[in-house]
């Protein structure tokens, strides 16, 4: 983790800087930090430190006064010790597939799986749908069938290829053909 630090109006001690670093490396533990920049101010009586880091993409920004400046950052520390405690709890507590959470939140997860299970009767099933047996056809007939159900979209088995191909009604009144690209490639050379 590369640390920077910057003192504006005051002169900044080799103690004050290491301790700075020292507890800076400490209170970074919690979450990846890549880059920590602290800027330390004096205005008159108050003392500001201000502390960037860059963790987990996100950019954390802490700022706080006080009349010493070591008081200063120790506040300032804290706090950004509870924001990167926070950004770990956020990455480490995502929801699973299930609802659950990998932080001890089973009960909660567990009893919105066993309602999606119970709702759907288990696992999908896949049912024979109801309609005309799949005989061959060719485009021309699939087209004159869909105008004539008044339906928006027809799949069949064309005739000239053996492959499934769906029609479909467009929004602008015309029809597309959706089909493996050899068939649709024969259709617009016929065309």
């Amino acid at each position: 983790m590369r640390i920077h630090v910057t003192s504006r109006h005051a002169r900044l001690t080799p103690t004050l800087r290491r301790s700075i670093e020292e507890r800076l490396a400490a209170a970074t533990r919690l979450a990846p930090v890549g880059e920590a920049h602290v800027i330390l101010d004096v205005q008159k009586s108050r003392h500001v430190a201000e502390i960037i880091a860059h963790a987990a993409g996100r950019e954390i920004v802490v700022r706080e006064e006080a009349s010493d400046v070591r008081t200063a950052v120790d506040v300032a520390l804290e706090r950004l010790g509870t924001r990167l405690k926070r950004v770990k709890d956020r990455r480490t507590t995502r929801r699973l597939h299930d609802g659950t959470r990998p932080n001890g939140d089973e009960v909660a997860g567990a009893v919105r799986s066993a309602a999606r299970v119970a709702l759907r009767g288990g696992e999908p099933q896949v049912k024979k749908a109801r309609g005309a047996e799949a005989m061959p056809m060719s485009v021309d007939e699939a087209a004159e069938r869909l105008l004539s159900d008044g339906g928006d979209w027809l799949a069949f088995v064309n005739a000239e290829t053996g492959r499934v191909n769906v029609l479909q009604r467009r929004k602008d009144g015309h029809l597309g053909l959706v089909a493996p690209r050899e068939a649709a490639r024969r259709a617009r050379v016929r065309s």
